[in-house]
């Protein structure tokens, strides 16, 4: 269909059996497989949200988040929002809305970013990222996991704040974007950010692991971080300028995927790699790497391989 100059379809995409949501400027796109046919993936409705920013989504069985990480609340003075939709309320396939998240004890470095940068949703749990949280002055970043009911029917109250650990390296008055990307499967929860090791560094990043019951229930206590390879520079596999390391992550049982869009592959600046960790390699949760996934000889510079992610069954 036509869209309009700017419309940024499929900024956001969201998949889980039968249905595709798509995000664009001030609506969702509802999509239904075999609606127009075998395996064709036709329209169903378009869920108009009136949203000033192109949506983040995640979904999971009949319950859709989408993220404003750009919407500003003027009675609280708040930046971002995370609305939740069901499926079936306000109708049969209707996907009315049936509840918020948001929070009110962060700081925004100087940012148009907000709370809702990145989500994600499983089950009764909603984990959002807010990288650009001030509540130090130098935006290191946080992460709210809120759980559906708690505080009432359809409210999703928040149950726990991670922050970023006091150990975590970097430089000071550095913006360390802790939840700038999130990953969540089971009771494992996995969350991006910036590393920067001296003030002449070059920027990594690094993966932070929690695990739902790691210190007592419900504690999400902190496992492994995984800290960019600098092997990958090292043995000449890597010639980069900065890794970007986990802006992109994907995380199913004991697979994780973490993004390197900007790392150079056999001499081609920023062409992109995807390193793959498992669970108990070297260790039992030791995350060990498993695997690097570049592209092709072939391949240009700068198409930033890695650069989405997602992860289902062997692939």
């Amino acid at each position: 269909r036509g869209l309009g100059a700017g419309a940024r379809w499929g900024d956001g995409v969201a998949l889980d059996d039968d249905g595709l949501f798509i995000g664009q400027l001030g609506s969702v796109t509802h999509c239904r497989r075999n609606r127009d046919g075998a395996d064709a993936w036709g329209e169903r409705q378009i869920i108009h949200t009136g949203l000033p920013s192109s949506p983040i989504l995640a979904l999971d069985g009949d319950l859709l988040a989408i993220g404003s990480p750009q919407e500003l609340n003027l009675v609280t003075g708040t930046l971002g929002a995370v609305y939740i939709r069901e499926r079936n309320a306000g109708g049969s396939e209707a996907w009315g809305q049936t509840g918020y998240a948001g929070a009110t004890d962060i700081t925004f470095f100087p940012s148009f970013i907000g709370y809702g940068n990145a989500i994600a949703l499983q089950g009764d749990l909603l984990v959002v990222g807010v990288k650009a949280d001030s509540f130090d002055g130098i935006g290191n970043g946080s992460v709210h996991i809120h759980r559906r009911h708690e505080g009432g029917i359809n409210q999703w109250g928040r149950i726990k704040r991670l922050d970023i650990p006091d150990d975590a390296p970097y430089v000071a008055n550095t913006n360390r974007a802790f939840g700038k990307s999130i990953a969540l499967d089971g009771d494992w929860l996995a969350v991006g950010s910036i590393t920067k090791v001296s003030a002449t560094a070059l920027i990594y990043g690094a993966v932070y692991l929690y695990n739902r019951n790691a210190g007592g229930a419900d504690n999400w206590g902190l496992i492994r971080r995984l800290d960019y390879d600098q092997e990958v520079i090292e043995d000449g596999f890597g010639e980069t300028t900065d890794g970007n390391f986990s802006d992109y992550l994907a995380l199913q049982g004991d697979i994780l995927a973490v993004s390197a869009e900007h790392e150079g592959v056999s001499g081609a600046f920023r062409r992109g790699a995807v390193h793959v960790y498992q669970r108990d390699a070297g260790g039992p949760n030791r995350w060990g790497r498993v695997a690097r996934l570049v592209p092709p000889v072939e391949t240009p510079e700068n198409i930033f391989f890695g650069q989405s992610l997602a992860l289902d069954g062997d692939g």
